[in-house]
């Protein structure tokens, strides 16, 4: 039982969608302030959430459907990518990532 788990596992794929803004406009505008309460260096802020998901095998298109429905928007559904959308490659930016990463472990090299 505990091979047959082991053998299930190297047989996951993670999906990652990307949804952007990560907050409200008005969540948004609340932390700017707070950190520029910290530092006048902050300009603007920008969020994006990552959904991690887990599946046995590659989505089909029906799923991949299910999936925009619902971690999308309706109102705006090319918010949500594949691709991440915030980049820290601005002269002078810093792109800060806040929460739980997807960790691949060197024996797990399904993904």
């Amino acid at each position: 039982m505990i091979f047959y788990n082991f053998h299930r596992l190297l047989k996951m794929v993670i999906c990652r969608f990307y949804r952007k803004p990560g907050l409200s406009s008005a969540t948004t505008a609340t932390k700017l302030r707070q950190l520029r309460q910290h530092t006048p260096l902050v300009h603007d802020l920008e969020t994006e959430l990552c959904f991690n998901v887990q599946t046995t095998s590659a989505l089909t298109d029906s799923e991949l459907e299910k999936i925009h429905w619902i971690l999308g928007s309706p109102l705006e559904s090319q918010n949500l990518t594949a691709e991440p959308n915030l980049h820290g490659v601005h002269h002078g930016s810093l792109l800060i990532e806040i929460g739980p990463r997807y960790v691949c472990y060197p024996w797990f090299r399904g993904t």
